[in-house]
């Protein structure tokens, strides 16, 4: 394999050397690069390769990206249109660019009505470039994008990230370095992946990769700071104010159990963040450079179906850790602070885990179809249509909280046309002065509206039950 590969260099490589060496050795090198004519080919061939490279990018990159991302169809015949160019020969590729921008071809005419000629210029030249090149930059490109961990663009975008985004990497700062307490080893003018940062956050505690993802963030640290508290008021966090990124002891820096616990529900909604909260160890760097972090997260692989979070500590907080776990497809989160060591903050947590798990259950609470009530048809004087439940209602209640309710809100009297399935109230679930559910109701039986002559029975139905009873 070492041969081959050896054989190919030389093929490829030898006969650039050979005319560069000859060049030197008889001086036609040195004297060409002396006529004005050679510098004003070398400074046109330099312009115009830099214009194409930015139409390639700017034109590529959103076609690589639509190619990585989506299917569609006529998708392949596209591919094979833009692969084209590698394999034609020049002449027929320089045929079919005059064909379409020639005086002739057939952008040609239209062009030179609004005083645009393109052949033999410098533009074609750099139209020429593109068309020959850009196929090798849309595969290239195209490889990045698919490359990308797709659960982390959705993350992402969850909090509002744009596309551009998506694809960008972390460099660690030296500031990072400087934080103490917990880290991840990380080294300053390291470049890690959002995700690498990520797990080094998330995994090992890493306050360097906090302030690292915050930098990489933000201008600077207070502007990600206030982005934080702006996220913790919308979640209701309402004892809750950061002073940091990374969750040291700070005057004004404080927190609550219950609105970590807040703040812990909702990241548990992020399917990346699951993802990487859930795991016992990872790897970051690369090459030689690549080391292995491990959790301090002992309830993982311990306590049955622990799944996150993390774990804390310092001088104010003591130890204290914002645990979860899902038993059955029921996920609780425990949040213990100040303890006094790792394994009372765990205890603790297992402790708070049980019993929430002791008093959960699912009710079964309204079955898919189940008649809940009738609503009367007013273009009839009997005519009633069935009130629905569209889907069953199960869910999760916490048998402390009291006894739960259900209320059946619609509209008693309807008018025709009526169709099956149509919407006509929700029946609500509470329990206490908790929100549980809520099911839409639907009409059980379709009625249309009365003819014209039935319309007339009617009415004169009416006016008699009123005057005679």
């Amino acid at each position: 394999m070492q041969a081959l590969a050896l054989v190919a260099g030389v093929l490829l490589g030898l006969p650039i050397v050979v005319l560069v060496a000859r060049s030197f050795l008889d001086g036609s090198l040195m004297a060409s690069l002396g006529l004005g004519v050679v510098a004003d080919a070398l400074l046109l061939s330099l312009g115009t390769t830099a214009a194409s490279l930015v139409l390639m990018v700017v034109l590529g990159t959103p076609l690589a990206l639509i190619l990585a991302r989506r299917r569609f169809r006529g998708m392949v015949l596209l591919e094979t249109v833009i692969d084209l160019p590698i394999v034609l020969p020049p002449s027929v590729a320089g045929l079919a660019l005059l064909l379409v921008f020639g005086r002739r071809g057939l952008l040609g005419p239209p062009l030179e009505l609004v005083g645009i000629s393109l052949p033999f210029t410098t533009i074609a030249v750099v139209i020429a470039q593109t068309f020959v090149a850009a196929p090798f930059f849309i595969r290239s490109a195209r490889t990045g994008f698919a490359s990308v961990d797709r659960d982390l663009e959705d993350a992402a975008r969850v909090d509002g990230a744009q596309e551009r985004d998506l694809f960008r990497r972390v460099t660690v700062p030296l500031a990072a370095l400087q934080i103490g307490e917990s880290d991840a080893q990380l080294r300053a003018g390291e470049k890690l992946s959002v995700r690498q940062a990520l797990e080094a956050m998330l995994v090992k505690s890493g306050n360097d990769a906090a302030l690292a993802l915050a930098l990489r963030t933000s201008k600077n640290e207070n502007a990600f700071v206030a982005l934080m508290n702006q996220k913790a008021t919308a979640l209701g966090m309402t004892h809750t104010k950061f002073m940091n990124s990374y969750g040291l002891d700070e005057p004004g820096h404080y927190s609550t159990a219950a609105d970590l616990a807040v703040l812990g529900r909702y990241a548990m909604t992020n399917p990346t963040f699951r993802n990487i909260v859930r795991k016992e160890a990872t790897a970051i760097g690369q090459g030689s450079s690549r080391r292995r972090l491990e959790t301090s997260n002992f309830l993982l692989g311990r306590y049955r179906g622990a799944n996150g979070i993390k774990t804390g500590w310092t001088n104010d907080a003591g130890y204290s850790v914002v645990a979860s776990a899902n038993r059955g497809g029921e996920q609780l989160v425990a949040v213990v602070l100040g303890t006094g060591s790792e394994s009372a903050r765990f205890a603790a947590a297992s402790e708070l885990l049980d019993w929430g798990f002791s008093h959960v259950r699912r009710e079964s609470l309204v079955a898919s179809g189940s008649v809940l009530g009738q609503a009367q048809v007013t273009d009839y004087d009997d005519r009633f249509v069935p009130v629905l439940a569209s889907q069953g209602s199960t869910p999760t209640v916490f048998d402390l909280d009291g006894n739960v309710r259900t209320t059946a809100r619609y509209e008693r009297r309807i008018k025709a046309p009526v169709t099956r399935g149509d919407k006509l109230g929700v029946l609500v679930v509470t329990q206490g002065d908790r929100f549980v559910a809520s099911v839409p109701l639907v009409a059980g039986a379709s009625v249309s509206a009365p003819g014209l002559f039935e319309r007339i029975s009617i009415g004169l139905h009416r006016w008699w039950s009123r005057i005679f009873g």
